[in-house]
């Protein structure tokens, strides 16, 4: 069901006996404030998308860098492991063993040389009597040790002396 209602239409807005719409310095005062509004809307809105893509590319920037530098932490802490592992004592005893053909020395390869004078004969110094111990002069560490030994008995008279 459609009702209807009588209304009673204004004259105004359906008059056609007012002229038309008045003259162009009328209309350019009633667009004024339009075209100012809508100009300034259009500044503010390029200035924020001018902001925005500063902003983005500071972040692209700043992401870039942060990987950088976890990269590089990444490289410093490998490195520092590979120093660890070329300081490390297994490494340099199993360098000495293989490469340049050493061994570990065990009790009977050295022996205590006293290289010092005795300055107190009255008294008993633990050095004095180690290095009196004989051993056979076949290689080159006996020939060096009887070598050094006699030297010192020598600077030792000579001090005496």
């Amino acid at each position: 069901m459609i009702l209807a209602e009588r209304q009673r239409i204004s004259e105004q807005l359906y008059n056609t006996n007012q002229p038309a719409l008045q003259s162009m310095a009328e209309r350019r005062t009633l667009l004024k404030p339009i075209l100012i509004v809508s100009g300034t809307f259009l500044c503010l809105t390029v200035a924020n998308l001018w902001v925005q893509l500063a902003l983005v590319k500071q972040s692209n920037e700043t992401k870039q860098c942060q990987m950088a530098i976890r990269s590089l932490e990444r490289e410093s802490i490998k490195l520092r492991m590979e120093m660890a592992n070329l300081e490390s004592f297994e490494r340099i005893q199993t360098i000495a063993q293989k490469q340049l053909h050493m061994k570990i020395a065990g009790p009977n390869d050295y022996r205590w040389i006293a290289a010092a004078p005795d300055l107190y004969k009255s008294e008993s110094h633990p050095y004095n009597y180690v290095s009196k111990v004989t051993s056979q002069n076949t290689h080159i560490w006996g020939k060096l040790a009887s070598w050094v030994e006699g030297f010192r008995q020598a600077m030792a008279q000579s001090m005496d002396d």
